[in-house]
């Protein structure tokens, strides 16, 4: 934090720093003061009566004083370290610069007293010319201190060095005010950011989720749409076709009978190529059992493809949870079962599903090489689109998908709801 721009009374406590100043004045016997850099009194004590009572009401020698004053405050804006002046008045004033942290911010006057004893006849001369009353006058000039010089310097510099550590000791509590309050709106920016964020989460979640049961639905739809009228249209004209095999005369052409046979087969074979595509869409066990069911029936189809043992294991066999976790669950499971195909080299997996409707725990683990989780964090193994889909998946149901594998140790993926 930077001294500059800040005034000297903003650093200390005034009404302190006028105590200080009293008491030292009460015993050293010098009047001082401390005036800032724009000429402003911060705080003044023990000026003396020839000052107060004399000097400072008649016209010109109130000129004189206030031209000591000037002259005292010139040199220290100069940078000097001490200065002094004897004043037209005939006493003698000092001035010391306040410096925290470099800066020039006040300066300690110290006056009113004298170096050597008073010349009765100079000041005599001096009530005469002004129209003071000698004997008063008089009495008041001699109640000055007269000090030797190098006392004099000392007391300014101890005038100085106080207020100097007065402003230090007020600068440390600005400037740990000012970083408390940083501290603060950090805290407060950082709340909204979280906040922020948070609220991103949440939105993004429910986009998420409406994503999801979009998806769902359209993929519902189209099952619905290839089971029941392209596989049914399908079915009735292999049923036609096989009818008119039948019906050909026995002399019908051989190419022709070929060509039918063949059709009726290409048609059986698209039949059931749109009834596993509407089961990939949408498995009606899914719907009707359960996602420990639809699991199941997925293995075993997976298995004749693959090779790789899938074994579906839960406490609670006919386990529901809500339509939208199932369904993702199960697009999970085939999500981390076609990336286990191509690149686990396993030679089983295990799929586990424990909790209820509230809680539930979804694992899927396999015998296969693994890989190393340590080089993807760092970024040398790119997490492929099928990882981001299921974590996305998860998040969607409010879950939180974590992941554990190793070189040779096969790969852990866990669901938690």
């Amino acid at each position: 934090m930077a001294v500059s721009g800040i005034k000297y009374g903003e650093l200390v406590d005034m009404l302190k720093l006028q105590a200080l100043m009293e008491s030292f004045s009460e015993v050293i016997g010098t009047a001082n003061a401390v005036i800032d850099v724009d000429g402003r009194v911060i705080v003044y004590s023990g000026w003396q009566e020839a000052c107060t009572g004399f000097h400072r009401i008649n016209a010109e020698t109130c000129r004189r004083c206030i031209e000591s004053d000037t002259l005292l405050a010139e040199k220290m804006t100069r940078g000097v370290p001490f200065a002094i002046y004897r004043c037209n008045n005939g006493l003698v004033d000092t001035a010391a610069p306040i410096i925290v942290e470099g800066e020039h911010l006040a300066s300690v006057f110290t006056g009113q007293f004298l170096t050597a004893p008073p010349d009765p006849g100079f000041f005599r001369e001096q009530a005469r010319r002004f129209g003071f009353d000698e004997t008063s006058y008089l009495e008041a000039i001699a109640r000055i201190p007269v000090l030797p010089m190098e006392r004099v310097e000392a007391i300014t510099r101890l005038y100085a060095q106080l207020a100097g550590l007065l402003a230090d000791n007020g600068l440390d509590r600005l400037k740990e005010r000012v970083a408390n309050e940083q501290l603060k709106m950090e805290i407060r920016d950082r709340k909204i950011a979280e906040a922020s964020a948070m609220d991103f989460a949440a939105r993004l979640q429910i986009m998420s989720r409406r994503y999801a049961g979009v998806r769902e639905s359209e993929s519902r739809r189209l099952a619905r749409e290839l089971h029941d009228r392209v596989s049914s249209s399908l079915t009735a004209i292999g049923l036609s076709l096989g009818l008119i095999e039948r019906q050909l005369p026995e002399d019908a052409a051989a190419s022709i009978k070929e060509r039918l046979a063949s059709t009726v087969a290409l048609v059986h074979d698209t039949a059931s190529n749109a009834r596993d595509i509407s089961h990939d869409l949408h498995p009606s066990v899914l719907e009707y059992c359960g996602v420990l069911p639809a699991l199941e029936d997925y293995g075993r189809q997976y298995f004749g493809h693959t090779g790789i043992a899938v074994e579906v294991q839960g406490e609670d066999r006919e386990i529901r949870l809500p339509p939208e976790t199932e369904v993702a669950l199960y697009r999970i499971a085939q999500e981390a079962l076609t990336n286990c195909a191509k690149y686990a080299d396993a030679k089983t997996v295990k799929i586990e599903l424990n909790g209820d409707a509230e809680h539930a725990i979804f694992v899927i683990s396999d015998d296969g090489v693994g890989f190393d989780l340590i080089r993807m964090a760092e970024g040398k193994i790119t997490p492929g689109l099928g990882l981001l889909s299921m974590r996305e998946r998860a998040e969607a149901i409010g879950g939180r998908l974590t992941l554990a594998s190793g070189p040779g140790l096969g790969t852990r993926l866990t669901v938690e709801i």
